[in-house]
């Protein structure tokens, strides 16, 4: 996906991926846009800084990294996979419908400004990626809701729980705190 890696010195970011005209998941209405993606970070921070989540064929992947902890000591990266539930996949898929007719600004506010951190949606057609950037938990009004599912799936993922919309296996390590 566009802009996948992200350097820690830049604006930290919420991450939603729309993929336009992608092959449909199982339950996906044949909507021209596909989410298949979604994150934050924080760019002056120690710890956990960046937390994207990641949608593929109805498996979801949480993956946590760190820019350092406050010993100056690297820490490892976390990773939680679930998958989506048929319910999962119907409120993901109208989300989709929603984005579909979206006109998205490459940038919204003021993302990351004094460390406030930020988010970023990204959108894929047949022709192009787009990014469209915006302050942490604070998106435009058209990706508002994606935000809040996206949210519920990392809190889920995060806590190694099961919910109406994503399950995770048996053996699942909960992603450490801090935030």
């Amino acid at each position: 996906l566009h802009e996948k890696a992200l350097n820690p010195f830049a604006f930290p970011s919420l991450t939603v991926m729309v993929a336009d005209d992608c092959a449909s998941e199982p339950g996906d209405p044949g909507s021209p846009r596909r989410i298949v993606g979604g994150g934050f970070s924080f760019g002056m921070c120690a710890g956990y800084c960046l937390t994207e989540v990641t949608i593929e064929e109805g498996t979801v992947t949480l993956t946590r990294q760190a820019w350092a902890d406050i010993t100056g000591e690297d820490l490892p990266d976390q990773m939680v996979v679930g998958e989506l539930t048929d319910a999962g996949r119907e409120a993901l898929a109208d989300l989709e419908v929603e984005v579909a007719t979206a006109a998205l600004q490459t940038t919204y506010g003021c993302p990351d400004c004094a460390d406030g951190g930020s988010g970023w949606v990204d959108v894929r057609t047949r022709e192009t990626d787009r990014r469209s950037t915006f302050e942490y938990r604070d998106p435009p009004p058209e990706l508002a809701e994606v935000d809040e599912f996206l949210w519920g799936l990392i809190e889920t993922l995060r806590e190694c729980r099961s919910d109406e919309v994503v399950t995770t296996g048996p053996g699942c390590v909960p992603a450490d705190d801090p935030r």
